[in-house]
Protein backbone atom coordinates (compact mmCIF):
# COMPACT_ATOMS: atom_id res chain seq x y z
CA UNK A 1 0.00 0.00 0.00
CA UNK A 2 1.41 3.39 -0.95
CA UNK A 3 -0.15 6.63 0.23
CA UNK A 4 -0.95 9.72 -1.76
CA UNK A 5 -0.79 12.88 0.36
CA UNK A 6 -2.93 15.70 -0.94
CA UNK A 7 -1.93 19.17 0.33
CA UNK A 8 -4.76 21.59 -0.32
CA UNK A 9 -4.70 25.32 0.31
CA UNK A 10 -8.00 27.20 0.20
CA UNK A 11 -6.21 30.52 0.74
CA UNK A 12 -4.43 30.42 -2.63
CA UNK A 13 -7.52 31.33 -4.64
CA UNK A 14 -7.24 28.29 -6.93
CA UNK A 15 -9.38 26.05 -4.80
CA UNK A 16 -11.88 25.59 -7.65
CA UNK A 17 -9.45 23.78 -9.96
CA UNK A 18 -8.08 21.70 -7.13
CA UNK A 19 -11.56 20.80 -5.89
CA UNK A 20 -12.64 19.83 -9.40
CA UNK A 21 -9.69 17.48 -9.71
CA UNK A 22 -10.42 16.04 -6.29
CA UNK A 23 -14.10 15.56 -7.19
CA UNK A 24 -13.65 14.06 -10.68
CA UNK A 25 -10.37 12.15 -10.61
CA UNK A 26 -9.54 11.05 -7.07
CA UNK A 27 -12.46 8.56 -6.82
CA UNK A 28 -11.44 7.04 -10.16
CA UNK A 29 -7.82 6.73 -9.06
CA UNK A 30 -8.88 5.13 -5.79
CA UNK A 31 -11.27 2.72 -7.59
CA UNK A 32 -8.51 1.53 -9.93
CA UNK A 33 -6.02 1.24 -7.03
CA UNK A 34 -7.88 -0.23 -4.03
CA UNK A 35 -4.69 -0.48 -1.94
CA UNK A 36 -3.99 3.24 -2.35
CA UNK A 37 -4.34 5.36 0.76
CA UNK A 38 -5.26 9.03 0.17
CA UNK A 39 -4.63 11.65 2.84
CA UNK A 40 -5.90 15.22 2.47
CA UNK A 41 -4.13 17.99 4.34
CA UNK A 42 -5.93 21.33 4.25
CA UNK A 43 -4.40 24.77 4.81
CA UNK A 44 -1.04 23.47 6.01
CA UNK A 45 1.09 24.89 3.16
CA UNK A 46 0.95 28.16 1.18
CA UNK A 47 0.72 26.38 -2.20
CA UNK A 48 -1.03 23.13 -3.13
CA UNK A 49 0.94 20.04 -4.10
CA UNK A 50 0.57 16.27 -4.26
CA UNK A 51 3.07 13.98 -2.58
CA UNK A 52 3.36 10.31 -3.59
CA UNK A 53 5.16 7.91 -1.28
CA UNK A 54 6.27 4.81 -3.19
CA UNK A 55 6.73 1.28 -1.84
CA UNK A 56 10.48 1.81 -1.64
CA UNK A 57 9.96 4.83 0.63
CA UNK A 58 10.90 7.32 -2.09
CA UNK A 59 8.82 10.51 -2.12
CA UNK A 60 7.66 12.12 -5.36
CA UNK A 61 6.31 15.66 -5.05
CA UNK A 62 4.15 17.23 -7.76
CA UNK A 63 3.39 20.96 -7.74
CA UNK A 64 -0.18 21.67 -8.85
CA UNK A 65 -0.18 25.44 -8.45
CA UNK A 66 -1.81 27.15 -11.49
CA UNK A 67 -2.47 23.83 -13.28
CA UNK A 68 -5.78 22.75 -14.72
CA UNK A 69 -7.36 19.51 -13.58
CA UNK A 70 -6.64 17.79 -16.92
CA UNK A 71 -2.97 18.81 -16.73
CA UNK A 72 -2.71 17.30 -13.26
CA UNK A 73 -4.42 14.12 -14.39
CA UNK A 74 -2.22 13.74 -17.50
CA UNK A 75 0.93 14.32 -15.45
CA UNK A 76 -0.04 11.64 -12.92
CA UNK A 77 -1.01 9.26 -15.73
CA UNK A 78 2.32 9.75 -17.54
CA UNK A 79 4.40 9.16 -14.40
CA UNK A 80 2.58 6.36 -12.57
CA UNK A 81 0.28 4.55 -15.03
CA UNK A 82 1.04 1.79 -17.49
CA UNK A 83 1.27 2.66 -21.18
CA UNK A 84 -1.10 1.18 -23.77
CA UNK A 85 1.35 -1.55 -24.78
CA UNK A 86 1.54 -3.32 -21.37
CA UNK A 87 -2.23 -2.90 -20.95
CA UNK A 88 -2.89 -4.62 -24.28
CA UNK A 89 -0.51 -7.47 -23.43
CA UNK A 90 -2.23 -7.91 -20.05
CA UNK A 91 -5.60 -8.09 -21.81
CA UNK A 92 -4.40 -10.73 -24.26
CA UNK A 93 -2.94 -12.86 -21.47
CA UNK A 94 -6.25 -12.70 -19.62
CA UNK A 95 -8.09 -13.76 -22.78
CA UNK A 96 -5.68 -16.59 -23.50
CA UNK A 97 -6.00 -17.91 -19.95
CA UNK A 98 -8.17 -20.96 -20.64
CA UNK A 99 -9.96 -22.38 -17.66
CA UNK A 100 -11.63 -25.80 -17.94
CA UNK A 101 -14.76 -24.55 -16.15
CA UNK A 102 -15.46 -21.96 -18.86
CA UNK A 103 -17.86 -22.81 -21.65
CA UNK A 104 -19.23 -20.95 -24.64
CA UNK A 105 -17.74 -19.32 -27.72
CA UNK A 106 -13.95 -19.64 -27.83
CA UNK A 107 -13.74 -22.20 -25.01
CA UNK A 108 -13.12 -25.94 -25.01
CA UNK A 109 -16.82 -26.68 -24.40
CA UNK A 110 -19.71 -25.02 -26.17
CA UNK A 111 -22.42 -25.90 -23.62
CA UNK A 112 -22.58 -26.93 -19.98
CA UNK A 113 -24.40 -30.09 -21.01
CA UNK A 114 -21.09 -31.43 -22.37
CA UNK A 115 -19.72 -31.62 -18.81
CA UNK A 116 -20.21 -35.10 -17.31
CA UNK A 117 -22.95 -35.19 -14.67
CA UNK A 118 -24.89 -32.21 -16.03
CA UNK A 119 -28.45 -32.33 -17.38
CA UNK A 120 -28.36 -32.78 -21.16
CA UNK A 121 -29.67 -30.06 -23.48
CA UNK A 122 -33.42 -30.15 -24.01
CA UNK A 123 -32.77 -29.75 -27.74
CA UNK A 124 -31.26 -33.24 -27.92
CA UNK A 125 -33.05 -35.16 -25.13
CA UNK A 126 -36.53 -34.54 -23.75
CA UNK A 127 -36.44 -33.55 -20.11
CA UNK A 128 -38.41 -35.59 -17.60
CA UNK A 129 -41.41 -33.69 -16.17
CA UNK A 130 -40.23 -34.09 -12.56
CA UNK A 131 -36.98 -32.30 -13.40
CA UNK A 132 -38.75 -29.31 -14.94
CA UNK A 133 -39.68 -26.63 -12.40
CA UNK A 134 -43.12 -25.87 -13.81
CA UNK A 135 -44.38 -29.43 -13.20
CA UNK A 136 -43.03 -29.87 -9.66
CA UNK A 137 -46.34 -29.47 -7.83
CA UNK A 138 -48.27 -31.54 -10.34
CA UNK A 139 -45.77 -34.41 -10.04
CA UNK A 140 -45.93 -34.28 -6.22
CA UNK A 141 -49.76 -34.40 -6.30
CA UNK A 142 -49.68 -37.39 -8.65
CA UNK A 143 -47.24 -39.23 -6.35
CA UNK A 144 -49.51 -38.55 -3.36
CA UNK A 145 -52.53 -39.93 -5.24
CA UNK A 146 -50.58 -43.04 -6.24
CA UNK A 147 -49.51 -43.66 -2.65
CA UNK A 148 -53.08 -43.51 -1.38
Amino acid sequence: MWPLVWHQCSLAGINGVFSNFQFWHIPQIQYKNPKLQILTMKNMTPTPFIQFILDSGEKVVMDVYNKEQEEIHEHIRKIFCKTQNPLSTDATTKESNVHPANFGHGCSRWCICEVPGQVPCSGFVTTRPEVMGKNTWQVLKQKEKEEM
